[in-house]
């Protein structure tokens, strides 16, 4: 996806969610299975930080396995962060993105971004998240993150109607850039990237994380440590420039 419109989309997936915000909050109620596959990862006086915790629902899950730790939900909806602030009144929680997260260097254990950063549209903006949640980790840091698999029949569709309209916009978006609708009238559309396994595998290695464990089910799930290297980023090239990298990624 071309950068103006990658920065178009941006803002239409925070309108979105705030729209949408009470209706998927009440909706994500009853979902504490999706953590069933990296819940052990989390140990007593960890620093941790929900990245896109929409109405904070991980929060459950953390209670339930935890009885000392350090949350802090983060994201860019303010309805949804009002949502999450009524569900748990006394957990800081604070408005942020995933881009420019507003904590400091070294600042937690784990950082989970549990099916937020499919909502990223552009490789350079991918890249640039990583590299903030790369930053944000203590060394040796966890990262552990999730994304929809719609590499199915459900999902292959959505694909193939952004592939033709990646056709006929002059390249604007890509086979990948989808539109899922949401609700019962099915008027409102989020945007998704619609990550392979193998691409979601490859960038997060290749942006200075040493993957442990994954996962493709309903959704790909990576758990990864922060290893002490430059990422893609920041490394100086001789031969190829930056743009170059990144799109080998």
């Amino acid at each position: 996806m071309r950068q103006k419109k990658a920065q178009n989309t941006l803002k239409k997936v925070q309108e979105t969610f705030n729209h949408i915000a009470t209706e998927f909050s009440a909706s994500r109620q009853n979902m504490s299975h999706d953590f069933e596959n990296y819940i052990n990862y989390f140990q007593e006086g960890q620093k941790i930080v929900d990245l896109g915790c929409g109405s904070g629902r991980l929060l459950t899950a953390l209670k339930k396995q935890l009885t000392h730790f350090d949350y802090t939900g983060i994201d860019n909806s303010d309805e949804l962060l009002n949502q999450a602030r009524k569900n748990f009144p006394d957990t800081k929680f604070i408005h942020g993105d995933q881009l420019e997260i507003p904590l400091q260097n070294g600042a937690c254990d784990i950082v989970c971004n549990i099916r937020a950063f499919h909502h990223i549209p552009s490789r350079k903006l991918q890249l640039k998240a990583l590299a903030e949640m790369k930053r944000i980790l203590k060394p040796d840091g966890l990262l552990i993150i999730t994304c929809w698999n719609i590499w199915n029949k459900k999902g292959l569709k959505y694909i193939l109607k952004a592939g033709v309209k990646s056709i006929f916009n002059a390249g604007q978006t890509g086979h990948k850039d989808t539109l899922i609708p949401w609700g019962e009238e099915k008027k409102i559309k989020r945007y998704y990237y619609a990550f392979t396994f193998k691409e979601l595998k490859k960038m997060i290695s290749k942006s200075g994380f040493k993957i442990i464990e994954s996962k493709k089910s309903s959704d790909l799930i990576i758990i990864a440590h922060k290893e002490n290297r430059p990422n893609i980023l920041d490394i100086p090239f001789d031969n190829i420039s930056k743009k170059e990298a990144i799109k080998k990624v």
